[in-house]
C-alpha cells in the first residue's frame, strides 16, 4: 500500500492555538487520517510552539544575567 506524502505545516501550532476556525478544520481532518500521521502533526505543532519559546527564554535569561552582573 502506497501512501501519499503528508502535508505538514510546521507553523500550524501557533495557527492552531489562535485560530478557532483552523482548529475546527484540523480536528475534522484528523478524524479521517491515520493515527500515526495525526501524532506526527501534533508533535511538529508542539515543537513549532515550544522551540521559539525555549529560544526566547534562553535569550531572556542571558540578557538578565548579563544585566545583573
Amino acid at each position: 500500500m502506497l501512501l501519499t506524502k503528508p502535508d505538514i505545516n510546521f507553523f500550524a501550532g501557533w495557527h492552531y492555538l489562535f485560530n478557532h476556525n483552523f482548529r475546527n478544520r484540523t480536528n475534522k481532518a484528523w478524524r479521517k487520517q491515520p493515527t500515526w500521521l495525526v501524532v506526527v502533526q501534533m508533535i511538529s505543532g508542539a515543537c513549532s510552539v515550544l522551540f521559539p519559546g525555549i529560544i526566547l527564554a534562553l535569550l531572556g535569561y542571558v540578557l538578565l544575567v548579563n544585566h545583573v552582573m
